[in-house]
């Protein structure tokens, strides 16, 4: 199996905790492997989310990485697949419906739901991309920078 950067998972992760409860669905463990570049079978991954759902079908973070990483079955995707959900989970932060992400949201997000990130991570990632005058960056920046750190 592809080694996939913890990190990079984590993120992808917390997109889909949209309400900051440390868990996700087990449809949305499916979402998130895509996400990192792997494409696991529709039936793979409906197991895999089960295998890993509590009795209410939420899967928390500790429960998805401690068996991702033990899923060798999973198949390397091409990176198309991974930026276009990548793309959908900071859909759902775009207010404005024009790709850009206001930095203050995304620092919250990042800082106070689900497995936070630290301000220096979240900060360190900011800096990685170009930020316009009213504090905005570009999805699709962040995304193809993501996808590029951690190949």
């Amino acid at each position: 199996m592809q080694n996939i950067d913890q990190n990079l998972l984590k993120l992808s992760w917390q997109l889909f905790d949209k309400n900051g409860t440390g868990s996700i669905t087990s449809e949305e463990v499916a979402l998130v492997l895509y996400s990192v570049g792997w494409t696991p079978t529709e039936k793979e991954g409906q197991e895999f989310g089960q295998s890993v759902a509590d009795e209410h079908g939420n899967v928390s973070w500790d429960s998805f990485s401690r068996i991702f990483s033990q899923a060798p079955q999973l198949k390397a995707d091409p990176e198309d697949t991974a930026k276009y959900l990548l793309a959908e989970a900071f859909r759902v932060y775009d207010k404005d419906e024009n790709g850009l992400i206001p930095i203050n949201d995304f620092r919250s997000i990042l800082t106070t739901i689900g497995e936070s990130l630290s301000y220096e991570e979240v900060d360190q990632l900011i800096s990685l991309v170009p930020v316009n005058d009213q504090g905005k960056f570009r999805s699709v920046d962040f995304i193809n920078m993501l996808l590029t750190k951690w190949k």
